[in-house]
């Protein structure tokens, strides 16, 4: 486990069991210098994931996790703006999509109000909400235990739930997409229902942006070969984007 990529996901791990991590354990986890190891919590404080401190790195408060969900939308707004005007383009009228939680999308949400006869599957509050004046489409609110920070529901009754149902299409949101790790999320707890969701969707369509592109998150939900088109940014990181082409994923970059 020496590759930039898995010392990124190792270093995210340990971040989230421990919210420290200092440099000495990164070059003893990888062996490697202290100027290699710095310049990996460089690349990922730029990315808002940590905040470096003297001799190593703690999980900042800014973490995608932690942000308000003002914050959260207006995060890389314009790429996530440009990901969903490319997802409604793959979606026609009269399909049931299964729309998972996650601030992208929700601006999917924004787009597909525009399509008519649309039944909508999600556990996501907001995700209902955006459709509220759009009486030409059905949404189907999974019921389940309520995360009041998170405005979604979640647990066995949830995943029971959506057992009930077979989508067209999943338009899901996840935080790290990965040729050798696969995809993968931060919430521990949300893991069986991203699973259920691929289960019950004929197509699997991935809306992330190019800081997902490479990540690895905590939680691995399946292969990406499993994923059938990824929806990302132009400025998405070319060698992983060439390597999920190799393994069949169809790649529409916004």
């Amino acid at each position: 486990m020496n590759t930039p990529l898995e010392r990124r996901g190792k270093i995210l791990e340990h971040l989230q069991k421990f919210n420290e991590i200092k440099v000495t354990k990164i070059t003893e986890l990888f062996d490697i210098s202290d100027v290699t190891a710095r310049k990996e919590l460089i690349n990922l404080e730029k990315e808002g994931l940590l905040v470096r401190v003297h001799g190593g790195a703690i999980l900042t408060n800014k973490n995608i996790q932690n942000l308000s969900y003002q914050e959260i939308m207006e995060t890389r707004r314009t790429e996530k703006v440009a990901i969903s005007k490319a997802i409604k383009n793959i979606i026609t009228d009269r399909h049931s999509i299964i729309l998972s939680a996650g601030s992208t999308n929700i601006y999917v949400a924004r787009e597909l109000v525009k399509l008519t006869n649309l039944t909508i599957i999600t556990n996501s509050l907001n995700i209902a909400f955006e459709f509220q004046d759009n009486p030409n489409s059905h949404v189907i609110l999974i019921g389940g235990s309520f995360d009041p920070i998170e405005h979604t529901t979640y647990g066995e009754d949830t995943i029971n739930q959506l057992t009930r149902y077979k989508a067209d299409k999943l338009i899901m949101s996840v935080d790290g997409v990965s040729t050798d790790h696969g995809i993968t999320i931060y919430r521990i707890e949300e893991s069986d229902f991203y699973k259920k969701m691929i289960e019950r969707a004929k197509m699997i369509i991935l809306a992330a942006d190019y800081t997902k592109i490479g990540n690895v998150a905590l939680t691995r939900i399946c292969e990406a070969n499993e994923i059938d088109v990824l929806v990302t940014n132009k400025c998405a990181n070319p060698e992983e984007i060439g390597k999920l082409r190799s393994i069949g994923v169809d790649i529409v970059l916004a």
